[in-house]
């Protein structure tokens, strides 16, 4: 199975492609964040054309403050990607 990677950034969201019998991630793209309606359908293009199985998506790791605003922006983009 074939797994996308996302680094979310508010301007930028890199992509990279894993590959659960190799065990290896490896960089493969970056999109430009237009927006979350631009960046999940240019998402799930690649999702269709790369036959993906799933989507994981990465938090910045802050331990004085779990919630901090990039985390829950982060968050409400998870929730859009799962609708659409």
């Amino acid at each position: 199975m074939k797994i996308l990677g996302l680094d979310y950034g508010e301007a930028k969201i890199g992509l990279a492609l894993g590959d659960v019998a190799s065990g290896v991630a490896t960089p493969f793209d970056v999109i430009k964040n237009l927006g979350w309606n631009n960046a999940i359908d240019e998402i799930n293009k690649i999702c269709d054309r790369e036959k993906i199985g799933k989507i994981v998506i990465g938090l910045p790791v802050n331990p004085a403050a779990l919630e901090s605003e990039q985390i829950r922006k982060i968050e409400k983009f998870i929730s859009q990607l799962k609708e659409k």
